[in-house]
């Protein structure tokens, strides 16, 4: 695949911001004319304290997609949770709304629904999730590997904490309480917001529209397991219309378990055959 490292100029973000871009390159093909041809696009999102380089670093995704015709955009997601802060930018809307227009003026992609894909570890799988429940109309699915369904169980809680350092390795940096009120907000104002997925899959499911199927994994040693099952419970239970595919497996929040994932993931989504 062709790589893209691009440097933008973010109007929603007020700031220069960096995006990777995968572009689908046969290499043992000559280049031919699209003749107006768009390609589907998966968007996948970095987990906290990563940046845009962090899936072609730490996978193989341009080695799993090789043979695919897709575009793979991966922005700079900070620390923003893909929110639009409650003390921070508007990186939700740069995601969900002008970042789509960015890649669709400058490179071969489709806008149409059922082309557009999001995905994301950690961090990013928060995110992807949180764009497709709150647009359902513009994502067909949505891939969360270890993902941090429930934000308000980060903010610096001693249990959480105590199991995140023992199963990472822990992060000097990482100031769970300040990240999440900036933005999320005060936690007594989290549920229902916007940034709830329950409340986000409730009310998806209530207005009736096209739903995002969910691809949803986590490894059993990881310290966000226990919230990844109970999201999964609650989608089972409480918005059973919305399309499901969970699995789990040993490891941990690591490279080595996002990496072996995320192909899984993309076999499920057939952006992979066997």
């Amino acid at each position: 695949m062709a790589l893209v490292q691009m440097s933008l100029f973010s109007y929603q973000l007020g700031m220069d911001t960096d995006v990777t871009v995968l572009l689908p390159e046969r290499r043992s093909r000559p280049h031919e004319p699209l003749g107006g041809r768009k390609y589907p696009v998966l968007y996948l999102l970095h987990g906290q304290s990563r940046d845009e380089t962090s899936w072609i670093r730490g996978s193989q995704i341009e080695y799993y997609l090789r043979e695919s015709d897709l575009i793979v955009v991966m922005p700079n997601g900070y620390r923003s949770y893909y929110t639009d802060g409650y003390y921070g930018h508007r990186h939700f809307t740069y995601l969900t709304e002008e970042l789509p227009l960015v890649i669709e003026n400058y490179f071969p992609a489709s806008d149409k629904r059922e082309d557009r894909l999001i995905g994301g570890f950690s961090m990013g799988g928060y995110g992807a999730l949180l764009a497709a429940l709150r647009h359902p109309d513009r994502y067909a699915a949505a891939i969360s590997l270890s993902g941090a369904v429930d934000p308000n169980l980060l903010r610096g809680k001693p249990e959480v904490e105590a199991r995140r350092k023992a199963t990472t390795g822990g992060n000097s940096s990482f100031d769970a309480g300040h990240i999440m009120l900036c933005n999320l907000g005060p936690e007594e104002q989290f549920a229902g917001s916007e940034n709830d997925l329950e409340a986000l899959a409730r009310k998806a499911v209530e207005a009736g529209g096209p739903l995002p199927h969910i691809y949803q994994c986590c490894g059993r040693q990881d310290f966000l397991y226990e919230a990844n099952t109970a999201f999964r419970d609650f989608l089972q239970k409480e918005t059973p219309a919305i399309p499901l595919t969970y699995w789990e497996s040993d490891g941990g929040h690591d490279w080595t378990f996002w990496n072996r994932e995320i192909l899984t993931a993309l076999k499920e989504t057939h952006l992979v055959r066997e």
